[in-house]
């Protein structure tokens, strides 16, 4: 073995280090963008259920949902609730009323973004007049028939 053999096997040996360096290098940082992406994605999805959240929680101290018996209402009154609520750090929401909708949207760097329609009438919000009376036929819940 001569000079020249030792140092074609030591840069053979560089070059092949070097490589598999960058090569666990890239596929680390891959997987810490992957993991950083997850993190956003369940950051999103938490800032999306905060509008359920909202639509069941008591307000203004009062024992159960607010049942205005105005959907406009409630809808405007999620939007305020949800536009007051803490958002975590590299999101945007944004929040829009269409009537009787409220809609949702989130976003976070690298990932699409997220909509979500919320009706307070889905969750009871709104309320139902009562019924004085019943058409004919039609025997409300509780009461025989006679």
């Amino acid at each position: 073995m001569n000079l020249v053999d030792v140092m074609m096997g030591g840069l053979v040996f560089s070059l092949a280090s070097i490589s598999s360096l960058q090569i666990y290098g890239s596929s680390l940082r891959w997987a810490h963008g992957h993991e950083q992406r997850q993190h956003q994605a369940a950051a999103l999805a938490m800032a999306l259920s905060e509008g359920s959240r909202q639509l069941r929680q008591p307000v203004d101290g009062a024992p159960g949902p607010l049942r205005s018996g105005d959907c406009t209402r409630a809808a405007a009154d999620l939007v305020a609730a949800l536009k007051q609520a803490p958002l975590g750090s590299g999101l945007t929401r944004v929040v829009d009323q269409a009537g009787e909708l409220v809609s949702i949207t989130v976003d976070a760097s690298g990932l699409p973004s997220r909509r979500r329609w919320f009706s307070p009438a889905a969750y009871g919000l709104c309320g139902n007049a009562p019924l004085h009376g019943a058409p004919s036929g039609i025997v409300p819940l509780g009461e025989a028939r006679p």
